[in-house]
């Protein structure tokens, strides 16, 4: 887990920022990606890696909510506290009304969120992504790593990411 808070008042009034870093953390990632959220007005930025569920119950696991916030944390979670972590949907910058929904499937495209009768496991989605109908979202044949920016996703750790502002279209199966 990495946390990088402001430090208004830090003993060393030059310092503005702290990056602290969990001996479990595996040093893989851009750091300079939490210069883009400084500005939010959040009081500390935690960033976390997709974990199969073979290992899951080895570590901390959190849930957000809709804006970004930490909803629920467990700490080693095991059995359905395990089940309860399966899928995190981050939210969107931006919501559509009704009529704009109803204009978009119009148009046979898909809208913000998540389509009808479509089932997800084992998955991020980030921000403003765009599910469509009778999607499966579930890596059955467990790969572990998979590089598929052009289709809007990728695999980690057997984990499948939806990227941010992608759109997976409808009957898709990952």
């Amino acid at each position: 887990m990495i946390i990088l808070t402001t430090c208004a008042g830090a003993k060393h009034r030059h310092i503005e920022n702290i990056l602290i870093l969990s001996g479990d953390h595996l040093y893989r990632m851009d750091y300079m990606d939490f210069v883009q959220h400084i500005n939010s007005g959040a009081d500390i930025y935690v960033s976390c890696l997709p974990m199969d569920g073979s290992r899951a119950s080895d570590f901390g696991l959190m849930k957000i909510d809709k804006s970004g916030r930490i909803c629920q944390f467990l700490e080693k979670p095991k059995g359905e506290d395990l089940k309860s972590m399966d899928t995190i949907m981050m939210g969107s910058d931006y919501y559509q009304t009704e009529a704009e929904i109803a204009s978009i499937l119009g148009e046979g495209k898909v809208p913000m969120g998540v389509g009808s009768k479509t089932k997800i496991s084992n998955c991020i989605i980030a921000k403003n992504a765009k599910i469509g109908k009778n999607v499966i979202i579930a890596n059955r044949d467990k790969v572990e790593e998979a590089e598929r920016p052009s289709e809007g996703f990728y695999i980690r750790s057997g984990i499948t990411v939806v990227l941010k502002n992608s759109t997976i279209p409808d009957g898709t199966i990952i």
